[in-house]
């Protein structure tokens, strides 16, 4: 299986050396300290 393409793109079209999309929010519990939620790439 080829995971970069003839044209030098990954399979979710992101070139070899580009990251993933990265989120993070904080607060994500409002009745909760110190809580976050982390999202990298295209994860639901």
């Amino acid at each position: 299986m080829d995971y970069v393409s003839p044209e030098g793109l990954r399979l979710d079209g992101r070139r070899p050396m580009e990251m993933r999309q990265f989120r993070a929010e904080l607060g994500a519990v409002s009745r909760a300290d110190r809580t976050a939620v982390f999202q990298m790439g295209d994860g639901d």
